[in-house]
């Protein structure tokens, strides 16, 4: 299935909305909730995954993920103790009451992370000793997609296997435009995209969560039709 570009999404909101004329939104307000669109997608369907190494320091709790912003963290393993717990400060008040849990040290078994701020912080629980000193952490996480700056620029960092979901993106701004339109008589309309977008990221979730499994899609009984 052929890409859309950020113009030809653009085209696509203005017919959903029957505004081709851009009369009632312009071309720069229906190109920001697009950008809104796309990320909500990834984050609805965790379907742009990275993966970044860490080395381990001897006594150092907190560790700064990437420079890129990250929507959430999936997945942290240490070699060769395995995958990490996620637990949140409130859970470690809970688990040493009365206790400074932060000055805990040992086996690192636990993870929260932290993206209040400006950047990405990944906090070990418990600190590591010297004995965890130069291991790595591998930690997978959710990408935030990158803006489309031109028209020309393809949405989730033009990655191809998400080629047929890309229409959603257009849905999904359609409605919240409809919406945001306030008239009874179009919200009928904007229901029925929203559940265009719920079915694609119902298909998208079902799609690559069978690429990760063990045993190939084509392999299960014939080749593989979504939504059959």
């Amino acid at each position: 299935m052929p890409a859309l570009t950020r113009l030809q999404l653009q085209t696509r909101v203005s017919e959903l909305i029957n505004d081709t004329t851009n009369s009632q939104w312009t071309a720069a307000q229906i190109q920001e909730r697009i950008q809104e669109a796309q990320e909500t997608f990834v984050e609805d369907t965790h379907c742009l995954i990275s993966t970044t190494p860490l080395t381990v320091v001897s006594g150092t709790r907190t560790y700064t993920l990437t420079s890129t912003y990250v929507l959430d963290i999936i997945r942290v393993s240490m070699s060769p103790y395995g995958v990490l717990r996620r637990v949140g400060e409130y859970d470690l008040d809970q688990m040493y009451p009365g206790q400074d849990y932060s000055l805990v040290t040992g086996q690192p078994q636990y993870y929260f992370y932290d993206a209040t701020g400006t950047t990405n912080l990944l906090t070990l629980f418990p600190i590591p000793t010297a004995a965890y000193n130069g291991l790595t952490l591998s930690v997978q996480y959710i990408v935030e997609p990158t803006a489309m700056s031109s028209d020309s620029d393809l949405p989730f960092n033009s990655q191809v296997a998400l080629n047929p979901y890309i229409s959603a993106i257009a849905y999904n701004t359609a409605a919240q435009l409809l919406v945001a339109d306030n008239d009874p008589n179009k919200r009928t309309k904007a229901k029925d995209y929203i559940d265009f977008y719920k079915q694609s990221v119902s298909e998208c979730i079902e799609t690559f969560n069978a690429l990760r499994e063990t045993t190939p899609m084509r392999m299960r009984g014939g080749r593989y039709f979504k939504g059959l």
